[in-house]
């Protein structure tokens, strides 16, 4: 680990540390940032799912744009996270903001066009 990489390690709590050493094991070919990006990960959607009283729609995109959301502004935390990750990260974001805003057209066009044969 870098300097950088050991500040962030430090930061984390004794769960967090147990879960780093488990990907770790896991995933051996991983760097300390995709480790640290699993955990983010895996944390934001708990997180999220744990937050709603009902079962999640996995199909849902904004449930993943929430998710996605939270995993970028987590991982701003820690110093030795990579541009790579933002970078992916802020990709996913982008494109399923474009899928949620092409399914809302989508409805209000197929709506319209019912209207229009009612009406």
């Amino acid at each position: 680990m870098t300097n950088e990489e050991c500040q962030d390690y430090n930061k984390l709590t004794k769960e967090q540390k147990e879960d780093f050493e488990y990907h770790s094991r896991k995933h051996p070919d991983w760097n300390f940032k995709q480790v640290m990006a699993k955990m983010v990960f895996d944390g934001i959607v708990d997180e999220t799912i744990g937050k709603g009283g009902e079962d999640p729609n996995p199909k849902d995109p904004t449930i993943w744009l929430t998710i996605l959301e939270g995993v970028r502004t987590t991982l701003t935390k820690f110093k030795s996270i990579g541009r790579s990750i933002f970078i992916a990260i802020d990709s996913a974001i982008t494109s399923l903001k474009g899928l949620i805003r092409a399914g809302i057209q989508r409805i209000g066009d197929v709506i319209d066009n019912l209207l229009d044969k009612i009406f």
